[in-house]
């Protein structure tokens, strides 16, 4: 190892345009790495389809890598390397690379005065005249069609060549290659019958095609005109055609116009429907707890008041109040009848439009078509019936009271409990069924506002 081999190692490798750096003190050291990078780039830019595994991290393949090496460069480009010298990796490995980096280096610049030589070629053919440029294309074309007929001929000689050597070792005779050639001639004279009357056949077809072509011709010019005739000349139904389309038109844009109308109209009636179905739930909504209100109301008057069981009335006055019953009860009888028939009638309508509830008092009021149902409808009429005749008792029970001069002291709807003070004053009583009577004026006063309130 040199100084200058070193140097000269360096500048060729930085020429042929290795990436890395290479150091002078590089070699100093065994460097496995750096040596087994430049063999590898050298060897792959000498031999880019070689197959060398690039793997060194054990000894066993460090050996199989520089094996690899050194077997492409004496096959591929007969340069001889040795491996120990390699293995060494310092700078006896550098003078071994060095025979492959300038074989390398030579062929550059080989190459680079290749191309000044092409170049100048090519500048002489643009010089030639043009006629020699056409004889040279012609005797290519030439040669490519000899090679050709060549290669097919020697095919043939190959299969002929048994029968040549059978007919050439056997002895001549005159009578035998006359009786061949004129089996030969007769054969050919067929052929040449055959392709005469083939000929006639043709030219006949070709007749015959021409004078279609020409008929065919002649259709299509016939053709042609009676189409321009056509084209000139307007038809009798075109302008009613016209018209009609015209009307037509005119007929689409009002069915559009209606039809968008009638969607508009379908849509606010939509609306307008929404919003009564709104507001009439509101006002059942409404009437539903004002109903309740002014029953827990009335119920709790009722209860306030405390009353006389109504076994210690007199006879007369107990008849009386069993007619007061028959008459109460006829009348809640007549009543039911009638909510039925209202019922019956609410239903009957419910089809055709919108059912309309009732308020406080029992008369209709409009109501919304998707509202109260069939099913709660009844339980509400239920609960006002059961309500009506608790409220109906109680009212007997004051009226009888008044008559007779007794306050009832237990509430009826409660358990009745006797009373312990069971004279009252008839001044008592008077103002008792005064006052009874000034609440059934305010409850059907109320009910009467309230009805005008909804």
């Amino acid at each position: 190892m040199s100084f200058r081999e070193l140097r000269s190692f360096a500048e060729t490798m930085r020429l042929l345009g290795y990436p890395n750096l290479i150091s002078m003190e590089s070699f100093r050291t065994p460097n496995v790495e750096l040596v087994a990078d430049c063999l590898y780039w050298l060897i792959m830019r000498y031999e880019p389809s070689a197959e060398v595994t690039y793997n060194i991290e054990r000894e066993s393949d460090r050996v199989n890598f520089f094996r690899q090496v050194c077997e492409v460069a004496l096959l591929k480009g007969r340069i001889k390397l040795h491996i120990k010298k390699l293995y060494q990796s310092d700078g006896h490995a550098v003078q071994e690379m060095l025979k492959l980096a300038n074989v390398l280096k030579k062929a550059m610049r080989s190459t680079t005065d290749e191309e000044l030589d092409f170049a100048g070629i090519q500048q002489m053919a643009a010089q030639k005249n043009v006629n020699d440029a056409k004889a040279v294309q012609q005797l290519c074309s030439d040669l490519t069609a000899d090679g050709s007929s060549l290669f097919f001929l020697i095919e043939e000689e190959v299969s002929s060549r048994g029968d040549r050597q059978r007919v050439l070792s056997r002895a001549t005779e005159v009578g035998e290659f006359e009786r061949r050639l004129r089996e030969l001639l007769a054969s050919v004279g067929q052929q040449v019958d055959q392709l005469q009357q083939s000929i006639t056949n043709l030219a006949a077809d070709e007749t015959n095609l021409e004078q279609k072509i020409e008929n065919k011709k002649t259709q299509l010019e016939r053709a042609q005109k009676r189409y321009k005739s056509l084209m000139s000349v307007r038809p009798a139904f075109v302008e009613e055609y016209d018209r009609h389309e015209a009307e037509l038109q005119k007929e689409f844009v009002q069915y559009l116009e209606q039809y968008r109308n009638l969607e508009y109209l379908e849509y606010q009636v939509a609306r307008h429907n929404a919003t009564e179905d709104a507001l009439l739930e509101e006002q059942e909504t409404k009437l539903k707890v004002m109903r309740e209100r002014l029953r827990k109301e009335e119920l709790k008057a009722l209860r306030s008041e405390g009353g006389r069981p109504l076994s210690g009335m007199p006879a007369a006055q107990r008849s009386g109040d069993e007619d007061d019953d028959h008459h109460n009860k006829r009348h809640v009888r007549n009543a039911a009848e009638e909510g039925s028939s209202t019922e019956d009638s609410d239903d009957s309508d419910e089809g055709a439009g919108p059912s309309r509830p009732q308020n406080a008092l029992g008369r209709d009021r409009g109501s919304a078509g998707g509202g109260i149902g069939g099913a709660p409808r009844a339980a509400m009429m239920d609960s006002e019936e059961e309500d009506g005749e608790a409220l109906d008792t109680l009212r007997k029970a004051r009226i009888a009271s008044a008559m007779v001069g007794d306050r009832p002291t237990v509430n009826p709807i409660r358990r009745h409990q006797p009373d312990s003070s069971d004279s009252d004053s008839t001044s008592d009583d008077s103002s008792e069924a005064s006052t009874d009577d000034d609440d059934d004026d305010d409850d059907d006063s109320d009910d009467s506002s309230d009805d005008s309130d909804i």
